[in-house]
């Protein structure tokens, strides 16, 4: 595609002329010139959307699709398309199922390593063992993030529906083949969502990831997918939140020097928004091929914000099996979004006064006409949170 020039000027009042390959939007006091680059960071890859546990907290709750592993052809034909974005250096495996049941696992890695990416992988942890763990070993995986809700068994399999014993017998033999290879990798993270029946936990929680090798630890709240998971959550407006949030970010984390840290998430809506999705040039990919901005629009779903009843329906900026990645990355619809979500260009739905009485956030829409919204979008308060 041939480059236009376009002549701007400069603070200095001084004209200048600059070539590139540009997407010119009218805008209501004159033209937002986007330019189309390459420059995609990393993305989310959902290598499959089948999970082997039935977790209370998890997006699984509230959606109606088919969970299926994404086909090997399609990861060959998405790991093409990653060499036009010279930028791109880290792929996490991760999304809404387990990447260790996907059965070309072992080939997808070795396939994202060879390339020279930086790899990490967010699991349950329960498939860690074996000749897959030495596999990950051995190939360098960069980290692993291990979901880990609670340290009590009886809690954790209310939470995870699954065994902590066994979890744990598999991440001590992680440790234990690192160290008789005399590797760091994979680091091992962990993380860990926040609620009222596991928040005394968080006291201890540095102490016991330190034990097992953990080297960073990401604490989220809550999103609850379910109607009798409302009373779980942690922030919000009120005076305990505003306590809550005292002890957290005042609390010292014991051992910090073991290189152990502990990042913790906001306890409450503020004022000041923003997509880590859209700043880190972040993008998701589905098991099936669709290219979304963020998590949160990855899948149709239904979930409640501040108790209020909320169905998200997916939104797709195109497919990979049918455009590359590049492609829809730099396409027009995709490159107005950024746009809009980088200056925050949404109101705030869950602080404004007629919220009572509107319906537009129940299907995420808002009245500044955008479809889908971001206005009350809890990502960008870092108040849930992904790795």
């Amino acid at each position: 595609m041939a480059k236009k020039r376009v002549e701007v000027y400069g603070e200095n009042g001084r004209l200048q002329v600059i070539e590139g390959d540009f997407l010119v939007q009218q805008a209501d006091n004159g033209y937002i010139l986007h330019e189309r680059r390459p420059d995609l960071r990393k993305v989310y890859l959902e290598i499959t959307a089948r999970c082997n546990l039935d977790c209370i907290t998890c997006i699984r709750q509230s959606w109606e699709q088919c969970p299926g592993d994404m086909e090997m052809g399609l990861f060959e034909k998405i790991l093409a398309d990653l060499e036009e974005l010279p930028d791109c250096r880290e792929v996490l495996l991760g999304g809404f199922g387990e990447p260790l049941m996907h059965p070309g696992i072992a080939e997808i890695v070795a396939g994202l390593k060879e390339k020279g990416y930086k790899v990490r992988i967010t699991t349950n942890g329960m498939l860690l063992q074996g000749k897959l763990l030495e596999q990950l070993v051995e190939r360098r995986v960069d980290e692993v993030i291990v979901s880990v809700d609670s340290f009590k068994e009886e809690r954790f399999a209310d939470i995870r529906r699954g065994e902590l014993v066994r979890l744990l017998e598999n991440l001590a033999e992680l440790k234990r083949v690192k160290d008789e290879r005399e590797t760091i990798f994979p680091r091992l993270g962990l993380e860990f969502v926040l609620m009222q029946r596991n928040q005394e936990e968080l006291e201890n929680l540095s102490k016991r990831a330190r034990e097992l090798g953990v080297f960073s630890i990401l604490v989220t709240h809550l999103l609850p997918y379910r109607e009798e998971m409302v009373d779980e959550i942690l922030y919000g407006k009120g005076e305990r939140e505003q306590q809550l949030a005292l002890k957290l970010w005042t609390s010292p984390v014991p051992g910090s020097a073991t290189m152990c840290t502990m990042n913790l998430p906001s306890p409450n809506w503020g004022a000041e928004r923003s997509c880590d999705f859209v700043s880190g040039r972040a993008c998701t990919v589905t098991w099936q091929g669709e290219v979304s901005s963020c998590y949160a629009l990855m899948h149709s779903n239904r979930y409640f914000i501040f108790g209020r009843e909320k169905q998200v329906e997916a939104h797709t900026f195109g497919n990979v099996a049918e455009r590359s990645l590049k492609e829809i990355w730099n396409s027009p619809r995709y490159l107005k979004f950024r746009n809009r979500v980088r200056y925050f260009d949404f109101p705030s739905c869950v602080d404004c006064e007629l919220s009572d009485n509107c319906t537009y956030p129940e299907e995420n829409q808002d009245c500044w006409g955008n479809d889908p919204s971001c206005a009350d979008c809890l990502w960008a308060q870092n108040i849930v949170r992904c790795p």
